[in-house]
């Protein structure tokens, strides 16, 4: 009897582990919406998906995604955030009615809109349940710090750990330790302007103020002006100002440069803006990003858009030395 029963559940099981097999399948049935279009905006980086079309109301999206991750889902002209898997799911509601938990589907998904519902801040959450599949995640989300990096992922299971999310949480970590004051600024190679090669290394026994910034980015071409009258104020004062590009186009850094007169040394870092370049190396989750070495190579201090407007502060402390 208990073999015939597990044959039935098995039997069962065939259409969910067929798609899970294949990718996911979104299936919406949405009253009030004639057409448009179904699309993912912001994927996991390196994901991409072709828009679906809307007709009569109903859709079906299907793909492939590498581990479960959060996506925005945009149906016609409303979005939301939702967790995604190689599952099954269903939108069966009136497009009046179109919120993120109309989604049904995966357990990914289900915990995500719970933990939404919740209203706690992700560390909160996590230490509560540090056991739920959505675990690794809350710990990236937890992340302020290098303290509070640590922390979540210490609260993961070695399963949550190995998690693509676990693994992420992992790799900001050593970001940290590789940025941390008193370390030795890593020794890789940028591109100058004329195409020859440079390291941070070749300034020991200077200051070296780095500016991480990418020609796209108005908040770093807004604090050029400042820069510039550092540089004229301290660059005969042992002081060497370096901007290091994250840009993915070389001409487009060329032209930036040349825009706003950026006098001083520049260089091109590999991997642009990516999750390969410097940021990965350094955990800088934004730019403007900034950090000073010092002149025996070691680390000084890091700061970040709204800690930049300390550095003339600094500047002025360390040349007194």
């Amino acid at each position: 009897m208990l073999k015939r029963i597990l044959q039935i559940g098995a039997f069962l099981l065939l259409p969910a582990v067929a798609v899970s097999a294949q990718g996911f399948e979104i299936k919406g049935n949405i009253p009030g919406l004639v057409s448009g279009s179904v699309q993912i905006l912001r994927p996991t980086p390196g994901i991409q998906f072709e828009k679906v079309r809307i007709e009569n109301g109903q859709f079906v999206f299907k793909g492939t995604v590498d581990h479960p991750t959060v996506v925005q889902l945009k149906i016609s002209t409303k979005s939301f955030f939702m967790f995604l898997e190689n599952k099954p799911y269903k939108v069966n509601v009136p497009f009046d009615s179109l919120k993120g938990e109309s989604i049904i589907g995966g357990m990914y998904n289900l915990e995500y809109h719970e933990y939404k519902a919740a209203f706690k801040e992700p560390m909160v959450y996590l230490k509560a349940h540090p056991y739920l599949q959505i675990a690794p995640w809350l710990a990236t989300q937890a992340d302020q710090n290098a303290e509070t990096a640590v922390e979540g992922y210490n609260l993961l299971s070695a399963i949550g750990k190995a998690s693509y999310y676990g693994q992420e949480l992992a790799n900001r970590i050593e970001g940290y330790k590789t940025r941390a004051a008193g370390t030795v600024y890593p020794d890789f190679k940028l591109t100058d302007a004329s195409g020859k090669t440079f390291s941070v290394s070749d300034f020991k026994g200077k200051y070296v103020v780095i500016d991480y910034w990418a020609s796209w980015c108005a908040p770093c071409v807004a604090y050029i002006p400042k820069l510039r009258e550092l540089y004229h104020q301290y660059k005969d004062k042992n002081v060497v100002f370096l901007s290091i590009s994250l840009d993915d186009d070389a001409q487009k850094w060329q032209a930036g440069m040349e825009a706003h007169k950026m006098e001083w040394y520049q260089g091109l870092a590999e991997g642009g803006f990516t999750d390969q370049g410097l940021r990965k190396t350094f955990n800088i989750k934004g730019i403007p990003y900034v950090m000073v070495v010092g002149k025996d190579g070691k680390i000084v201090a890091n700061m970040d858009y709204a800690q930049k407007v300390k550095l003339p502060e600094l500047i002025a402390e360390l040349v007194k030395k």
